[in-house]
């Protein structure tokens, strides 16, 4: 389950506008396969960046958004599924 605040914090940190319903629906339609393919992409764009988020906020929105339309997704989307695929590893 989606909690709200959950919901919240993908969008704010994605720097993507999307309603919570909206970013909730397309969550919900994305296989678990396509799930571990963004958790391993993401995580291997994070790990090359090493954005420090005090000074290079922008740069890594850039680099999420370049990495949710690698999917055709939300950048939101992105950010929520790599974050709880990371809460569970």
């Amino acid at each position: 389950m989606i909690s709200e605040q959950d919901a919240k914090i993908a969008i704010i940190a994605s720097g993507n506008e999307i309603s919570k319903n909206d970013l909730i629906k397309r969550i919900n339609s994305l296989d678990e396969n396509t799930k571990q393919q963004i958790y391993l992409k993401t995580g291997d764009m994070l790990r090359k960046n090493k954005f420090n988020p005090s000074k290079e906020l922008e740069l890594m929105h850039k680099e999420l958004k370049k990495t949710a339309n690698d999917f055709n997704i939300h950048p939101a989307v992105l950010y929520y599924v790599y974050m709880t695929k990371l809460d569970i590893k």
